[in-house]
């Protein structure tokens, strides 16, 4: 089901991201675009939910921490630092940009996705079932994309959207 997802993320991953770095992705869920790239870096995840965690470990056998981005693989940096669908859980997005930018080594690449407050959906189409699904509690922030390269802006990345 995932497949056709990760072959874009991966492609546009591999564009972008030079082989042969370290890997983190944040929020990796059951581990899928982590899988997909194995090969080319040394990947590792990061998993708030302790029985997808210990799917990646188990299962995937890929390294899984669960834990706050401060405590987990203590003194690691990473060349790339991926969060899929994370941003938009954070209270307090420039704080958490900062937190990722501490763990990433010098020139190092932040790839992060999240919904956009401007889908058609939402805004051309007003579907009430999507607008339900999309304006829920887990949803704390909300982004398009100008918003989101200010944010990150503004905690010191050079942001840059596609």
């Amino acid at each position: 089901m995932m497949r056709p997802l990760m072959e874009y993320r991966t492609r546009y991953f591999k564009e972008e991201i030079p082989k042969g770095g370290s890997v983190l992705e944040i929020g990796c869920s059951a581990g899928f675009f982590l899988d997909t790239i194995r090969d080319d870096y040394e990947v590792f995840g990061a998993e708030w939910n302790p029985e997808d965690a210990a799917y990646v470990r188990d299962v995937g056998e890929i390294p899984c921490e669960e834990g706050d981005l401060a405590d987990i693989y203590p003194g690691k940096k990473f060349s790339a630092i991926c969060a899929y669908q994370v941003l938009e859980h954070q209270a307090d997005p420039i704080a958490w940009f900062k937190q990722v930018g501490e763990r990433l080594v010098g020139g190092g690449h932040l790839i992060i996705e999240v919904p956009n407050s401007e889908d058609a959906l939402l805004t051309l189409y007003n579907i009430p079932a999507y607008r339900d699904f999309w304006y829920r509690e887990p949803h704390i922030c909300n982004f398009n994309l100008s918003n989101l390269v200010s944010a990150a802006s503004v905690a010191g990345y050079e942001a840059r959207a596609f």
